[in-house]
């Protein structure tokens, strides 16, 4: 029971009442501006985070922006180094490759344009390596378009992208090394084969695998997007034909 201040109880003892509980322990009286201040704040914090996801969404299209440029940018200067490879660096005997990493011909094939032609093939290596270099930050361009689609096509294309990436390396690496040495009067004698063809086999089906990916995953929503899906369909497409057709084998590279 509330008893009101200087009433006494049955007992006969005076107590010290209050009109309510609030008074009692201290508390003040409701105040309807507390409600309003509540919602001004809660609205203030709501808006703060929206403005912050607004900036964080635009830093990353900032991102996104300048890695779409990168990518174009990379893949101008791909075209560029598969021009010098196939018109401007040329194997001053048309019979022989400066990159004999297909098994079609005898090991003194693959010896002699190292031996005798190093520079060529130190040349046509330069071109390439920029080639490989560009191709993977396109790899990441591509990543970034089909991630928000399907990401785990994304994340495929993308690793299979840098396996395809490292295994190129590792080949041109090879072929590199054997020019320098023939350069500086060292010829090559006993190259490391079948394990070159099995390297750049190897990168040409990591290679698919990425395109493969890619392609399923690419933006289709307009013409020039269902083109670029198409042809990076068709390399895998091609590329495995290549298997049965020599033609298309030669296509492929």
């Amino acid at each position: 029971m509330i008893q009101s201040k200087g009433e006494a109880d049955p007992t006969g003892e005076k107590h010290v009442g209050y009109r309510s509980l609030g008074e009692k322990f201290g508390k003040k009286p409701f105040d309807p501006s507390y409600e309003l201040d509540m919602a001004h704040l809660s609205h203030i914090c709501y808006t703060i985070s929206t403005l912050e996801t607004d900036q964080i969404r635009g830093h990353l299209n900032m991102n996104n922006k300048l890695l779409y440029q990168a990518s174009a940018a990379a893949a101008l200067v791909a075209f560029i180094c598969t021009i010098v490879m196939g018109f401007v660096v040329r194997s001053p005997d048309p019979a022989l490759s400066l990159q004999p990493s297909t098994p079609r011909g005898a090991e003194s094939e693959f010896i002699r344009v190292i031996n005798d032609y190093p520079q060529a093939v130190l040349g046509f290596f330069t071109a390439d390596s920029l080639f490989v270099m560009s191709y993977l930050v396109v790899f990441l361009g591509l990543f970034t378009v089909t991630a928000e689609r399907a990401l785990p096509l994304a994340w495929l294309g993308l690793g299979a992208g840098i396996l395809a990436g490292l295994l190129d390396a590792s080949e041109n690496a090879f072929f590199i090394n054997y020019a320098l040495l023939a350069v500086n009067g060292v010829p090559l004698v006993d190259p490391e084969l079948p394990l070159i063809y099995h390297l750049a086999n190897l990168k040409y089906w990591a290679a698919f695998a990425s395109f493969y990916a890619f392609g399923m995953a690419f933006p289709r929503q307009n013409r020039l997007g269902w083109v670029i899906s198409a042809l990076m369909l068709a390399f895998p497409l091609v590329g495995v034909l290549g298997i049965l057709s020599p033609l298309l084998y030669e296509l492929r590279g």
